[in-house]
């Protein structure tokens, strides 16, 4: 039995994920100090070219999907909708995501090989989202 949920888009979002990306595996961040809680560089780019699930968050369904493609595309994918896109970049060493024309400030929380904790600054209260990698290898899952 399958243990991701079962999102209609999933195969177009790890297709186009994978794709400009090569078959080789992501590279690895290293796992921050377990004393040191200040946010992950974003010129480390290790979440890119991997699908993205979203475990957790204060305002994004739980199961959306993020694609971060290495030229610089962002792939969006939610339980029941339409794949969207966005664009993110790393301006002096910070990254930025822009959905639906707005771009915003987004500290890399933490990353690890198989989760990544974001914070999106808005206008109103900040994006909290936890993610996991959709690879079954990365979490030790099989299907």
């Amino acid at each position: 039995m399958c243990a991701f949920p079962r999102i209609e888009a999933l195969g177009l979002v790890v297709a186009l994920g994978f794709a400009p990306a090569g078959c080789g595996p992501a590279p690895k961040a290293e796992a921050p100090h377990q004393e040191e809680k200040r946010p992950a560089p974003a010129g480390d780019l290790a979440f890119v070219g991997r699908v993205w699930v979203v475990e957790e968050s204060n305002a994004v369904a739980k199961g959306s999907t993020r694609v971060f493609l290495a030229d610089g595309t962002l792939v969006l994918a939610g339980p029941g909708s339409t794949p969207a896109f966005g664009s993110w970049a790393v301006e002096q060493g910070r990254l930025s995501i822009v959905e639906e024309g707005i771009a915003y400030p987004t500290d890399l929380d933490e990353i690890r090989d198989d989760t990544m904790k974001i914070t999106m600054h808005s206008p109103g209260e900040p994006v909290r989202m936890t993610l996991r990698d959709a690879r079954p290898e990365a979490s030790g899952r099989v299907d």
